[in-house]
């Protein structure tokens, strides 16, 4: 018993899958008014990432100051207390 139903998978069309472009080289391509293409957006995302990345390495390696360190005759300058007087009611 066959059924007239017949399959032909050579015709068969399948939908194609595009990745979509993430949503910050969305941004950069609609900033630029589209004169950058995903790649270009792609780039210019990876160089200000590495910007990013130096300029917070300055600013944590940069500095050699050193914090405020007092003197040691302010330091015993604070730990002596006035003397404690009696107070009169």
């Amino acid at each position: 018993m066959q059924s007239g139903i017949q399959f032909n998978f050579d015709e068969e069309q399948r939908p194609e899958y595009r990745r979509q472009g993430s949503k910050l080289v969305k941004v950069v391509i609609k900033l630029s008014g589209g004169r950058v293409d995903e790649t270009q957006a792609n780039y210019i995302l990876l160089g200000v990432a590495v910007l990013a990345l130096i300029i917070s390495l300055f600013l944590f390696f940069g500095s050699e100051k050193m914090p405020y360190q007092p003197s040691q005759q302010e330091i015993l300058r604070t730990m002596t207390l006035p003397p404690v007087t009696p107070s009169t009611r």
